[in-house]
């Protein structure tokens, strides 16, 4: 902020600025956390149904089962965050297109979130690692990132917990949310 601006009564500044704090001659401003990363979390919709599909393709019950177990999943978490006293965030328009994310401290954590099942597992776990990689390196801007990789039941192959250790990714499934509080 340029010098000159300190000067301007704090009375005046707080006409176009919500967010302005005095100490004594020195006027800062803070932007508010929810103009730096996500909005007000929107829950997932856990009814969601697929549009139509050829169902030669891809069973249609299989993809509703997908999506169903994605915002269980994804809602699972915002209350467990909630229930941590942290405020779960869903992306802005301008933000990457993470699932959720939240902040604990200085720490911002960005978290996508996969369904899976025995067909797609291994699938589903690259995906979301390079998605979730992808929005720590877009949000660094932010400070701190941590990614996090939900996915909504224990891998089979436990070398992905290994992976994921290696290079700094929090892989979590709803039995140990309690590994997101450190």
């Amino acid at each position: 902020m340029q010098g000159y601006l300190f000067k301007l009564p704090t009375a005046f500044l707080a006409l176009f600025l919500s967010n302005v704090q005095s100490s004594s001659s020195v006027v800062s401003i803070q932007p508010p956390i929810s103009l730096l990363l996500g909005d007000e979390y929107r829950p997932a919709d856990e009814e969601a149904a697929s549009a139509e599909r050829d169902p030669f393709a891809i069973d249609p019950a299989l993809v509703e089962r997908g999506i169903r177990g994605h915002a269980i999943t994804q809602n699972a978490l915002a209350s467990y965050l909630r229930s941590l006293g942290l405020e779960p965030l869903s992306p802005r328009m301008e933000d990457p297109n993470f699932d959720i994310a939240w902040r604990n401290g200085e720490r911002v954590f960005v978290a996508e979130i996969k369904s899976l099942t025995n067909a797609n597992e291994e699938k589903q776990l690259r995906l979301g690692l390079g998605q979730v990689l992808r929005y720590a390196q877009q949000m660094r801007r932010l400070g701190s990132v941590s990614p996090v990789l939900l996915v909504e039941r224990r891998p089979s192959d436990e070398s992905w917990s290994l992976l994921c250790r290696e290079i700094g990714v929090i892989l979590v499934w709803p039995d140990i949310f309690e590994r997101l509080r450190h």
